[in-house]
């Protein structure tokens, strides 16, 4: 951190004089793990120190070990292990809070991207910045930004693990949030694949054809939805306009459509194999 460590001494640091601090990036914890740990430290005491910054000689900042901050408080004990860092920016507590929550993968999506976030708002980082202080792919650091602006219903789902952030990409391209909701539902209730996904959105929202994918052969039943429903458009816009003007070759159309509609009818009362 730009020479600013004066210490690496661990030393113990009564509870009152520690608070959290603002940059702290954890939200939420599991319940069950912060009882592991107190039983642990209760077993054989705090191994690992917490990182604090000094505000003033009675008064520390919490930058790194929120979790096992919690786990001694709820031990009852008095003091904690720590080592103290001297002199740092807010900045510079974002992105250490960030690179060492990251390297233990002890963070939510969502929390990576508020800290992100912070770091561009606040602080003035472009992405490319953030990403080369992080030690982390551009991509990814946009990623999570983006999923940042879907609404609450679809962060939701992710979290419940019913949609995935590769979902999040693609939905955050449709226009509005209502758009958003309704096809995160359709992912989590179908489980549809983001090739299914992306191609119903270009056929609904967008109005586009769908282009054939390279696995076109792979017929899932998104792909036989879409089909179904540019061939309802077909004979809607198409055939009935022609079948109004009667004759032989109408009666023959007529009566291959009905025939369809009974096979229609079979296949879904589970009549006909579908295999």
């Amino acid at each position: 951190m730009n020479g600013k460590v004066v210490t690496r001494n661990i030393v113990d640091v009564p509870l009152e004089q520690i608070i959290v601090s603002k940059t702290n990036m954890r939200q939420t914890y599991d319940p069950e793990k912060i009882d592991e740990l107190v039983h642990s430290i209760n077993r054989i005491g705090q191994i690992y120190p917490v990182l604090l910054h000094r505000l003033r000689e009675d008064k520390y900042e919490l930058v790194i070990g929120s979790r096992r901050f919690n786990a001694v408080r709820k031990s009852h004990a008095r003091v904690i292990p720590a080592t103290i860092l001297e002199d740092l920016s807010d900045q510079e507590m974002v992105i250490l809070s960030l690179t060492e929550n990251l390297h233990h993968n002890d963070l939510t999506p969502f929390e990576e991207a508020r800290g992100i976030l912070r770091l561009c708002t606040e602080h003035g980082m472009q992405p490319k910045e953030v990403s080369r202080k992080l030690h982390k792919p551009l991509p990814w650091v946009k990623g999570r930004l983006k999923i940042l602006s879907v609404p609450e219903p679809v962060q939701n789902l992710l979290c419940e693990n019913k949609v995935t952030l590769n979902y999040v990409g693609i939905l955050a391209s449709l226009g509005n949030s209502r758009d958003q909701i309704r096809y995160a539902n359709v992912v989590a209730k179908q489980s549809l694949s983001e090739e299914d996904l992306t191609m119903l959105i270009r056929e609904e929202v967008k109005g586009v054809r769908p282009e054939r994918p390279a696995s076109r052969k792979i017929f899932t039943p998104m792909r036989l939805a879409l089909k179904v429903k540019s061939f309802h458009r077909f004979f809607k816009n198409k055939v009935r306009p022609q079948l109004a003007l009667g004759g032989s070759e109408a009666v023959e159309v007529r009566r291959s459509l009905r025939e369809l509609r009974e096979t229609i009818k079979e296949l879904l009362s589970g009549k006909i194999s579908k295999n």
